[in-house]
Protein backbone atom coordinates (compact mmCIF):
# COMPACT_ATOMS: atom_id res chain seq x y z
CA UNK A 1 0.00 0.00 0.00
CA UNK A 2 2.92 2.32 0.34
CA UNK A 3 3.97 1.96 -3.01
CA UNK A 4 1.44 4.63 -3.95
CA UNK A 5 3.37 7.35 -1.95
CA UNK A 6 6.61 6.93 -3.62
CA UNK A 7 5.87 9.30 -6.37
CA UNK A 8 8.10 11.80 -8.40
CA UNK A 9 8.56 15.51 -7.46
CA UNK A 10 5.80 17.57 -8.26
CA UNK A 11 6.32 21.56 -9.20
CA UNK A 12 3.43 23.15 -7.26
CA UNK A 13 4.55 20.90 -4.01
CA UNK A 14 7.99 22.17 -4.35
CA UNK A 15 7.54 25.36 -4.93
CA UNK A 16 4.79 25.42 -1.70
CA UNK A 17 7.60 24.00 0.59
CA UNK A 18 10.37 25.87 -1.11
CA UNK A 19 9.08 29.24 -0.55
CA UNK A 20 7.18 29.02 2.76
CA UNK A 21 5.04 31.83 2.35
CA UNK A 22 2.18 30.36 2.77
CA UNK A 23 2.74 30.47 6.21
CA UNK A 24 3.21 34.15 6.06
CA UNK A 25 -0.13 34.43 4.06
CA UNK A 26 -1.99 32.66 6.45
CA UNK A 27 -0.72 34.72 9.44
CA UNK A 28 -1.09 37.88 7.78
CA UNK A 29 -4.98 37.18 6.67
CA UNK A 30 -5.91 35.66 10.04
CA UNK A 31 -4.74 38.45 11.75
CA UNK A 32 -6.55 40.70 9.37
CA UNK A 33 -9.65 38.62 10.40
CA UNK A 34 -8.72 39.81 13.93
CA UNK A 35 -8.72 42.96 13.43
CA UNK A 36 -11.73 43.11 11.09
CA UNK A 37 -14.04 41.15 13.50
CA UNK A 38 -12.40 44.14 16.26
CA UNK A 39 -13.60 46.84 13.54
CA UNK A 40 -17.11 45.13 12.74
CA UNK A 41 -17.20 45.61 16.95
CA UNK A 42 -16.99 49.11 16.60
CA UNK A 43 -13.11 49.26 17.33
CA UNK A 44 -12.04 52.01 14.97
CA UNK A 45 -8.53 51.05 13.97
CA UNK A 46 -6.21 54.06 13.33
CA UNK A 47 -4.23 52.29 10.26
CA UNK A 48 -0.53 52.96 12.07
CA UNK A 49 -1.88 50.14 14.68
CA UNK A 50 -3.20 47.95 12.51
CA UNK A 51 0.19 47.66 10.10
CA UNK A 52 2.30 47.92 13.09
CA UNK A 53 0.69 44.50 14.15
CA UNK A 54 1.30 43.01 10.92
CA UNK A 55 4.53 43.52 10.86
CA UNK A 56 5.05 42.10 14.22
CA UNK A 57 3.10 38.73 12.79
CA UNK A 58 5.23 39.17 10.33
CA UNK A 59 8.23 39.38 12.13
CA UNK A 60 7.62 36.75 13.96
CA UNK A 61 6.89 34.64 11.24
CA UNK A 62 10.25 35.22 9.50
CA UNK A 63 11.77 34.63 13.01
CA UNK A 64 10.40 31.31 13.51
CA UNK A 65 11.26 30.13 9.23
CA UNK A 66 14.81 30.98 10.23
CA UNK A 67 15.71 29.55 13.64
CA UNK A 68 14.05 26.71 12.27
CA UNK A 69 16.78 26.44 8.82
CA UNK A 70 19.52 27.40 11.40
CA UNK A 71 19.15 23.80 13.38
CA UNK A 72 18.22 21.86 10.10
CA UNK A 73 21.42 21.77 8.51
CA UNK A 74 21.05 18.78 6.40
CA UNK A 75 17.57 20.33 4.84
CA UNK A 76 20.45 23.54 3.61
CA UNK A 77 23.13 20.74 2.60
CA UNK A 78 20.29 19.40 0.26
CA UNK A 79 19.32 22.27 -1.15
CA UNK A 80 22.80 24.50 -1.80
CA UNK A 81 24.99 21.53 -1.73
CA UNK A 82 27.58 20.31 0.72
CA UNK A 83 30.87 21.56 -1.07
CA UNK A 84 28.85 25.42 -0.94
CA UNK A 85 27.76 25.32 2.26
CA UNK A 86 31.27 24.96 4.00
CA UNK A 87 31.77 27.91 2.29
CA UNK A 88 30.23 30.39 4.90
CA UNK A 89 28.76 29.47 8.36
CA UNK A 90 24.87 28.61 7.39
CA UNK A 91 23.91 28.72 11.43
CA UNK A 92 25.23 32.05 12.02
CA UNK A 93 23.90 33.32 9.11
CA UNK A 94 20.34 31.86 9.81
CA UNK A 95 20.90 33.05 13.88
CA UNK A 96 21.73 36.39 12.51
CA UNK A 97 18.58 36.81 10.15
CA UNK A 98 16.37 35.34 13.09
CA UNK A 99 18.02 37.86 15.00
CA UNK A 100 17.12 40.65 12.97
CA UNK A 101 13.65 40.15 12.38
CA UNK A 102 12.85 39.65 16.20
CA UNK A 103 14.72 43.14 16.25
CA UNK A 104 11.98 44.23 13.99
CA UNK A 105 9.12 42.59 16.26
CA UNK A 106 10.54 44.42 19.66
CA UNK A 107 11.30 47.78 17.55
CA UNK A 108 7.42 47.71 17.06
CA UNK A 109 6.06 46.61 19.89
CA UNK A 110 8.28 49.80 21.38
CA UNK A 111 6.37 52.31 18.79
CA UNK A 112 3.16 50.81 19.93
CA UNK A 113 4.16 50.98 23.63
CA UNK A 114 5.26 54.93 22.76
CA UNK A 115 1.74 55.30 21.11
CA UNK A 116 -0.06 53.84 23.87
CA UNK A 117 -1.72 51.31 22.00
CA UNK A 118 -0.23 48.06 22.94
CA UNK A 119 -2.39 46.65 26.06
CA UNK A 120 -1.63 43.72 28.37
CA UNK A 121 -3.65 41.17 26.68
CA UNK A 122 -1.87 42.22 23.10
CA UNK A 123 1.78 41.53 25.08
CA UNK A 124 0.98 38.11 26.73
CA UNK A 125 -0.45 37.01 23.23
CA UNK A 126 2.86 38.34 21.80
CA UNK A 127 4.65 36.47 24.27
CA UNK A 128 2.94 33.42 23.76
CA UNK A 129 3.98 33.24 19.79
CA UNK A 130 7.44 33.96 20.59
CA UNK A 131 7.58 30.70 23.57
CA UNK A 132 5.51 29.05 20.23
CA UNK A 133 7.91 29.68 17.55
CA UNK A 134 10.90 29.18 19.87
CA UNK A 135 10.04 25.45 21.20
CA UNK A 136 8.85 24.89 17.64
CA UNK A 137 12.19 25.96 16.17
CA UNK A 138 14.58 25.38 18.08
CA UNK A 139 16.13 22.40 20.62
CA UNK A 140 15.86 20.95 23.27
CA UNK A 141 12.20 20.59 22.17
CA UNK A 142 12.13 21.60 18.20
CA UNK A 143 8.45 20.35 17.97
CA UNK A 144 8.71 20.80 14.52
CA UNK A 145 10.34 17.33 14.35
CA UNK A 146 7.86 15.64 16.70
CA UNK A 147 4.41 13.86 16.47
CA UNK A 148 3.01 17.38 17.14
CA UNK A 149 4.99 19.11 14.72
CA UNK A 150 1.65 20.04 12.67
CA UNK A 151 -0.79 20.81 15.75
CA UNK A 152 1.81 24.33 16.14
CA UNK A 153 1.66 26.30 12.79
CA UNK A 154 -2.19 25.60 12.83
CA UNK A 155 -2.35 27.16 16.53
CA UNK A 156 0.12 29.94 15.18
CA UNK A 157 -2.16 30.81 12.51
CA UNK A 158 -5.96 30.43 13.19
CA UNK A 159 -5.17 30.74 17.16
CA UNK A 160 -2.59 33.48 18.06
CA UNK A 161 -2.78 35.58 15.13
CA UNK A 162 -6.09 36.46 14.87
CA UNK A 163 -6.34 36.39 18.55
CA UNK A 164 -3.62 39.22 18.57
CA UNK A 165 -5.13 40.91 15.81
CA UNK A 166 -8.54 41.56 17.62
CA UNK A 167 -6.72 42.18 20.87
CA UNK A 168 -4.70 44.53 19.51
CA UNK A 169 -7.33 46.76 18.63
CA UNK A 170 -9.74 45.72 21.66
CA UNK A 171 -8.00 45.22 24.32
CA UNK A 172 -10.48 42.24 24.94
CA UNK A 173 -12.03 39.13 24.06
CA UNK A 174 -15.35 38.68 22.16
CA UNK A 175 -17.05 34.75 21.60
CA UNK A 176 -17.24 36.47 17.51
CA UNK A 177 -13.73 35.68 17.44
CA UNK A 178 -13.74 32.07 18.02
CA UNK A 179 -16.82 31.43 16.07
CA UNK A 180 -15.01 32.64 13.07
CA UNK A 181 -11.53 30.85 13.25
CA UNK A 182 -12.67 27.49 14.55
CA UNK A 183 -13.67 26.72 10.93
CA UNK A 184 -10.24 27.43 9.89
CA UNK A 185 -8.56 25.68 12.62
CA UNK A 186 -9.71 22.28 11.05
CA UNK A 187 -9.30 22.96 7.56
CA UNK A 188 -5.75 24.54 8.68
CA UNK A 189 -4.50 20.65 10.28
CA UNK A 190 -6.20 19.03 7.45
CA UNK A 191 -4.10 21.11 4.64
CA UNK A 192 -1.18 20.42 7.13
CA UNK A 193 -2.22 16.28 7.08
CA UNK A 194 -2.31 16.83 2.83
CA UNK A 195 1.02 18.31 2.58
CA UNK A 196 2.96 15.51 4.65
CA UNK A 197 1.35 12.62 2.55
CA UNK A 198 3.54 12.91 -0.78
CA UNK A 199 6.83 11.88 1.42
CA UNK A 200 5.32 9.55 3.71
CA UNK A 201 7.20 6.23 2.52
CA UNK A 202 10.44 8.72 2.74
CA UNK A 203 9.64 10.08 5.82
CA UNK A 204 9.19 6.25 7.37
CA UNK A 205 12.28 5.52 5.34
CA UNK A 206 14.00 8.48 7.62
CA UNK A 207 11.99 7.48 10.29
CA UNK A 208 10.90 11.01 10.54
CA UNK A 209 8.65 11.94 13.64
CA UNK A 210 5.29 13.66 12.81
CA UNK A 211 2.01 13.68 12.49
CA UNK A 212 1.48 11.09 9.75
CA UNK A 213 3.81 8.76 10.83
CA UNK A 214 2.16 8.82 14.24
CA UNK A 215 -1.03 7.98 13.22
CA UNK A 216 -0.77 6.12 10.05
CA UNK A 217 -1.76 7.31 6.53
CA UNK A 218 -5.26 5.17 6.52
CA UNK A 219 -5.90 7.23 10.00
CA UNK A 220 -4.41 10.18 9.17
CA UNK A 221 -6.73 10.23 6.23
CA UNK A 222 -9.75 9.49 8.05
CA UNK A 223 -9.08 12.06 10.63
CA UNK A 224 -7.97 14.80 7.22
CA UNK A 225 -11.78 13.89 6.36
CA UNK A 226 -12.96 14.10 10.24
CA UNK A 227 -11.60 17.46 10.02
CA UNK A 228 -12.81 19.37 6.96
CA UNK A 229 -16.40 17.91 7.58
CA UNK A 230 -16.23 19.16 11.40
CA UNK A 231 -14.96 22.38 10.17
CA UNK A 232 -18.49 23.19 8.30
CA UNK A 233 -20.62 22.08 10.71
CA UNK A 234 -18.76 24.18 13.20
CA UNK A 235 -19.26 26.94 10.33
CA UNK A 236 -23.02 26.45 10.72
CA UNK A 237 -23.60 25.80 14.60
CA UNK A 238 -21.59 29.63 14.52
CA UNK A 239 -24.47 31.22 12.33
CA UNK A 240 -26.91 29.70 14.71
CA UNK A 241 -25.57 31.24 18.23
CA UNK A 242 -24.30 34.10 16.48
CA UNK A 243 -21.98 34.42 13.67
CA UNK A 244 -23.67 37.01 11.30
CA UNK A 245 -24.82 35.86 7.91
CA UNK A 246 -22.97 38.26 5.66
CA UNK A 247 -19.95 35.77 6.70
CA UNK A 248 -21.39 32.83 7.52
CA UNK A 249 -22.92 32.39 4.04
CA UNK A 250 -20.34 33.28 1.68
CA UNK A 251 -17.71 31.34 3.82
CA UNK A 252 -20.39 27.68 2.63
CA UNK A 253 -18.78 28.71 -1.28
CA UNK A 254 -15.36 26.90 0.04
CA UNK A 255 -17.51 23.66 0.70
CA UNK A 256 -17.35 22.11 -2.76
CA UNK A 257 -13.70 22.24 -2.97
CA UNK A 258 -13.29 20.74 0.49
CA UNK A 259 -15.61 17.95 -0.71
CA UNK A 260 -13.76 17.40 -3.37
CA UNK A 261 -10.31 16.86 -1.46
CA UNK A 262 -12.36 14.66 0.71
CA UNK A 263 -13.53 12.53 -2.29
CA UNK A 264 -9.56 12.41 -4.11
CA UNK A 265 -8.30 11.27 -0.90
CA UNK A 266 -10.99 8.34 -0.72
CA UNK A 267 -10.06 7.89 -4.07
CA UNK A 268 -6.69 6.98 -3.43
CA UNK A 269 -7.55 4.92 -0.52
CA UNK A 270 -9.22 2.74 -2.89
CA UNK A 271 -5.92 2.91 -5.36
CA UNK A 272 -6.24 5.41 -7.82
CA UNK A 273 -3.82 7.41 -9.33
CA UNK A 274 -2.89 9.97 -7.44
CA UNK A 275 -2.16 13.62 -8.57
CA UNK A 276 -0.22 15.47 -5.40
CA UNK A 277 -0.71 18.71 -7.18
CA UNK A 278 -4.53 18.43 -7.39
CA UNK A 279 -5.12 17.74 -4.24
CA UNK A 280 -2.61 19.86 -2.37
CA UNK A 281 -4.17 22.33 -4.46
CA UNK A 282 -7.61 21.84 -3.47
CA UNK A 283 -6.95 22.01 -0.21
CA UNK A 284 -5.26 25.28 -0.09
CA UNK A 285 -7.74 26.76 -1.98
CA UNK A 286 -10.43 25.40 0.47
CA UNK A 287 -8.57 26.87 3.63
CA UNK A 288 -7.47 30.03 1.52
CA UNK A 289 -10.93 31.06 0.24
CA UNK A 290 -12.75 30.74 3.49
CA UNK A 291 -9.71 32.77 5.43
CA UNK A 292 -9.88 35.88 2.78
CA UNK A 293 -14.18 35.36 2.60
CA UNK A 294 -14.01 36.04 6.47
CA UNK A 295 -11.37 38.70 6.35
CA UNK A 296 -13.51 40.99 3.53
CA UNK A 297 -16.74 39.91 5.21
CA UNK A 298 -15.92 41.52 8.90
CA UNK A 299 -13.66 44.27 6.66
CA UNK A 300 -16.38 45.59 4.69
CA UNK A 301 -19.61 45.52 7.01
Amino acid sequence: MQSRFIVPPDAFRILWKANRLFFLLSAELTYLLGAGIARYLSFQPAPTIVFSGAGIVASLAFTTYFLERSFNLSAAAARLGRRYLKLFDWRTIMLLAAGLTLTCCVTLILLLIRLESFNSLAMLTTLAGVVVCVLYSTPPLRLIESAYGEFVPTLLVTSLAPLFGFVLLAGEVHRLLPMATFPLTGLHLALMIVCDLPDYAEDQRKGKRNLLNAMGWQNAIQTHNLLVLGSFAALGLASFFGLPAFAALPAILPLPLAALSVIYLNRIVAGSPVNWNGLLLLSTSAYGSLAYILVVAFWSH
